[in-house]
């Protein structure tokens, strides 16, 4: 017997939900390899705990993660179908419109994390180069399960951190895009990818098992009136019969109540 086929949508409040709360459980988790790897790309030489700039850090995840989803889920809606590789432009569109609200949140962590109090830098082209790029690769991955989703933030690093390390250092210390890149060394690049990928699993998972909870929660069915966990037809078929059922009993007891009084 064929199955009958449906489309199911998500609505965009869910994934940006979703994303919010994701966002929260990706920074409490990552935090201190973030700080880690903050100060290695800016060659920050800096003493004291790595949950420095914590609250600024879960800002930015809370923010930026579910404007993310939320772009992403409306772009791929609005693009054609049939598009090739539709997941990979609709993750650089929605990650290039986050770099405006992003790079103001991340200079205020990553200055905190470096403890900086020099020239302020907004790093809004390598903030639009690292979004759109490691989201592109992020979403491109198209993460169905646990284990993928850890995948698409592997992705994401692999991709966007050499963008990220310019971005640190003109945040951190107040450089132009061609100063960061003369001052972008190879060797902290590649250490910094130690704590970016050491970081990337816990934080993709937590992620990953957040947004999709919350999306398959409102998943909504077009096909059938059975979503957003309201009773089913059957129940509310049943009740409506009882009621009538009952109002006729009731109408029928007034009635004779009302002969025999007579």
């Amino acid at each position: 017997m064929e199955k009958k086929k449906t489309s199911q949508s998500v609505p965009w409040y869910a994934s940006a939900l979703g994303g919010g709360l994701g966002g929260i459980a990706a920074g409490l988790v990552g935090h201190p390899l973030d700080s880690i790897k903050v100060r290695l790309q800016s060659g920050a030489k800096v003493q004291g705990s790595l949950l420095r700039g914590l609250p600024a850090a879960l800002g930015v995840q809370l923010t930026t993660t579910a404007l993310l989803f939320g772009f992403y889920d409306g772009v791929k809606r609005r693009l054609p179908q049939d598009v090739l590789y539709i997941n990979f432009f609709a993750g650089l569109i929605a990650g290039a419109m986050l770099a405006p609200a992003t790079c103001w949140l991340e200079m205020i962590k990553c200055r905190a994390q470096a403890n900086s109090k020099g020239t302020m830098r907004l790093g809004l082209t390598a903030t639009a180069l690292r979004c759109g790029v490691g989201n592109a690769a992020f979403f491109h991955v198209d993460a169905t399960d646990l284990c993928t989703g850890i995948q698409a933030g592997l992705a994401y690093w692999l991709i966007a951190l050499p963008f990220d390390s310019i971005k640190s250092l003109q945040q951190v210390h107040g450089l132009s895009m061609l100063g960061a890149l003369r001052s972008l060394s190879l060797n902290h690049l590649l250490q910094a990818y130690i704590p970016a990928l050491a970081r990337a699993v816990p934080t993709s998972a937590a992620c990953f098992l957040s947004v999709h909870t919350v999306r398959n929660y409102f998943t909504v069915d077009e096909h059938s009136n059975d979503h957003l966990h309201l009773p089913p037809h059957d129940f509310i078929d049943q009740r409506e019969e009882t009621k009538k059922r009952m109002s006729i009993q009731f109408s029928t007891a007034t009635l004779g109540r009302r002969t025999t009084t007579t």
